[in-house]
């Protein structure tokens, strides 16, 4: 994945509390956009309904993406809910591993 450093980058600046973001495709190019976690609780994310909303007008969202902190990238239930209620891939990454697991 030719993001995978820039996302490292971006749960870094995050850690302890969960980074994440959006893979898109803008003009036929794939394109990370780093999201701000809203959510209260650090083990938790939320990206904003205006941010989600801006970046769907003038893309194809493709996947959501966010990190687990010291922690296995393995799908918690609300994960998965989550995932099959939007209907996008979910890539969850531990940190600082960065390990990956995709959920469709």
């Amino acid at each position: 994945m030719e993001f995978l450093e820039t996302i490292r980058e971006h749960f870094e600046k995050e850690y302890p509390r969960e980074g994440c973001g959006i893979i898109s495709v803008v003009k036929g190019e794939r394109k990370w956009f780093p999201c701000e976690n809203i959510a209260e609780e650090d083990n938790h994310f939320i990206i904003d309904t205006k941010e989600y909303l801006r970046i769907s007008r003038t893309s194809d969202i493709l996947a959501i993406v966010h990190s687990h902190p010291d922690q296995s990238s393995e799908p918690s239930e609300l994960d998965i809910n989550n995932c099959n209620a939007l209907g996008k891939q979910y890539y969850i990454f531990s940190y600082p591993e960065m390990d990956l697991t995709v959920v469709e």
